[in-house]
């Protein structure tokens, strides 16, 4: 096992590089000047980084090596929106609907079986699909009171895991 960790050292790179384009657009309609509806598709990264316990191996034969080099993540959105003025501006509702889709999601580990220190990996794929809206009323018969609120809903999977431990739920 140390010689496997020596050995991968020597391997080891000694800077982490990204390079890349990531795009943003959005359409806008205002059907009424109290209505504003949009769409949005943008794509957002992590960039890449060094492992400072690079070359530990994993007990067992699940065959996993801390990587040296945590390589990039990506995040594609895609959302739908809108912004709404309500009953003479009285009542304010906004909100969007979305899609994330998140290739080579980077997250620490803490695995003592591998390694004392945590670590970083891109550990899985995942999804997200969501619903959230904020909402102001401030009614004109009631000067000085406004009542707000918001919410989120989310439901969130892993997709696919990419490394042979357990740490990744």
């Amino acid at each position: 096992t140390q010689a496997q960790q020596v050995f991968n050292a020597v391997r080891a790179p000694d800077t982490a590089s990204t390079t890349g384009t990531i795009f943003k657009g959005t359409i806008t309609l205002t059907p009424t000047p109290d209505t504003l509806l949009y769409v949005t598709y943008s794509e957002g990264f992590r960039p890449g980084l060094l492992n400072r316990p690079g070359g530990a191996v994993a007990p067992g034969n699940s065959g996993f090596v801390v990587p040296f080099e945590v390589e990039t993540d990506e995040v594609k959105n895609y959302e739908f929106g809108w912004k709404l003025d309500l009953i003479d501006g009285q009542f304010r509702f906004n909100g969007s609907a979305f899609f994330v889709d998140i290739s080579n999601l980077q997250t620490q580990i803490f695995d003592p079986s591998i390694t004392n220190l945590f670590f970083s990996s891109n550990a899985a794929n995942a999804e997200i699909y969501g619903v959230e809206a904020d909402f102001v009323i401030a009614p004109y018969a009631v000067p000085g009171l406004t009542i707000a609120g918001a919410f989120s809903i989310l439901d969130t999977e892993i997709t696919e895991v990419l490394i042979p431990t357990n740490d990744v739920l």
